[in-house]
């Protein structure tokens, strides 16, 4: 008589490692970015903004530059 598995194949239990792995990995890599970014705000001159984009408030591709913006904070949030 077979006996019943609680814990699950074997094959299920490399399924989650492998994503624990990439979120890791993913969470390090924004860590990084994120700290550089901190590191170089910081650095600059207090006297003067730190510009990430400098357009016309009313033109299209500061919209299209917001947009991409908010699309990249969700994928990553999603990821981690």
């Amino acid at each position: 008589m077979g006996s019943l598995n609680f814990r699950g194949s074997k094959q299920d239990s490399n399924g989650w490692k492998k994503a624990a792995k990439v979120n890791c990995v993913v969470l390090s890599v924004m860590s990084v970015a994120l700290l550089a970014c901190t590191i170089a705000a910081l650095s600059h001159d207090a006297q003067h903004a730190l510009f990430f984009y400098d357009g016309d408030c009313g033109g299209k591709n500061v919209a299209s530059v917001n947009l991409a913006l908010h699309l990249l904070i969700n994928i990553v949030s999603t990821l981690v």
